[in-house]
């Protein structure tokens, strides 16, 4: 049962998704009513940017990473725009309303309602602060009753909800109630079946927030009540946004020219038209590679990645083992090949091929957290 409570919170938290940061509240000067749209449009704009980033490049900057899961796996940005929207409430009292960046899942049916907060903001000194940033591990909502609710994951064995709400100041969540699952500290053992459940009203994870230890029956039955409470909020989404700003709302390049499918996916579209590579590594799964529409690429080359540094500016530097190679890639014979288990956080695998232009390129293959999609990103070697 255990087990079953971990995978289930796991499952819950990434069809849902958001992290905690720093903000403020203080209202601006002035007799009439300020124009707080106009205040916060330049947290408007770098959420814009970062929906219509190229991927392979983007620095992030604080409040975004949540926005960049939501969108990075969509190949058209008109629909990566409609994806995310924004909204503004008060929600401490004090006259000012926080903005709220929402994921709207309008790709598929058009919504602007929003859950899921990818990230939130208030006004400090006349100037918008970051208060919550969302990420597939970490994620935020509001609860019909005006506090916020907080479910995140540090690992299989460690699932983790709570409730807060906001001070008074607008800076920060405070703590209402805290759930966690943890290993038996007198029984370390790496095993679900040595799993406790704990509550407290101090926001403490591990040993030192172990206040009061709970049945697995309460974990989960108090977990799926709060999940009953989430508020779903009328949003304006950024294809709106950008169409009031005279923005571009399209890409000149919409992704690289080679692209990753889970096999179960496409394959039954292939017709059995496709070379195959079979690993005799166990605990694979099978992606089909493939140029996009009728480029060619040469060259290319299977790799299993290890990290080794990410420096002070975000670049990412990987020990590369080439594992398979191809001589010409087309779209006519896609690759069907055995890879690694793909993580959803540090990459282990990747492809390396050369373009038309003879240019090398060299791909790292991740896994979204948001909905398990594969996509690229790019890194020197």
């Amino acid at each position: 049962m255990a087990r079953k409570t971990a995978i289930l919170l796991l499952v819950c938290l990434m069809a849902f998704m958001t992290a905690a940061c720093g903000g403020g509240a203080a209202a601006p000067a002035g007799d009439s009513s300020p124009d707080y749209e106009e205040i916060y449009d330049p947290v408007l704009r770098l959420m814009y940017d970062t929906i219509m980033c190229d991927p392979s490049t983007y620095e992030f900057d604080d409040g975004t990473m949540g926005i960049w899961e939501s969108t990075n796996w969509l190949d058209v940005r008109i629909e990566a725009l409609m994806s995310v929207g924004y909204t503004m409430k008060d929600l401490n009292g004090d006259d000012i309303p926080e903005l709220l960046i929402c994921a709207t899942n309008a790709y598929d049916n058009e919504s602007h309602e929003g859950r899921n907060i990818l990230a939130m903001y208030t006004i400090s000194d006349d100037e918008p602060q970051l208060v919550i940033e969302g990420t597939a591990r970490d994620a935020y909502a509001l609860l019909g009753d005006g506090r916020i609710y907080n479910i995140g994951s540090g690992g299989a064995a460690y699932a983790i909800y709570g409730t807060y709400e906001l001070s008074e100041d607008g800076l920060e969540l405070k703590p209402l109630d805290y759930y966690f699952s943890y290993l038996d500290p007198e029984e370390p053992a790496e095993d679900f079946e040595d799993m406790c459940f704990y509550h407290n009203t101090t926001g403490i994870w591990g040993e030192d927030g172990m206040d009061e230890e709970i049945s697995e029956l309460d974990f989960v039955t108090n977990g799926e009540a709060l999940e009953n409470l989430i508020e779903v909020l009328e949003v304006k989404d950024f294809l709106d946004y950008a169409l009031d700003k005279n923005l571009d709302t399209t890409m000149e390049d919409e992704g690289f020219i080679v692209r990753a499918d889970w096999a179960e996916d496409v394959l039954a579209d292939l017709g059995g038209e496709f070379i195959e590579y079979i690993s005799d590594e166990p605990d694979t799964v099978q992606v089909v590679f493939g140029p996009s529409g009728f480029a060619r690429v040469y060259d290319f080359t299977l790799l299993n990645l290890t990290l080794e540094d990410i420096d002070d500016e975000g670049n990412v530097t990987y020990d590369v083992e080439e594992v398979y190679k191809l001589e010409e890639l087309t779209a006519a014979e896609p690759l069907c090949a055995d890879m690694p288990m793909i993580p959803d956080a540090v990459p282990n695998s990747g492809v390396k091929y050369t373009d038309e232009a003879g240019v090398d390129h060299y791909l790292a293959l991740n896994q979204s957290g948001y909905d398990g999609s594969l996509f690229f990103t790019e890194f020197e070697f």
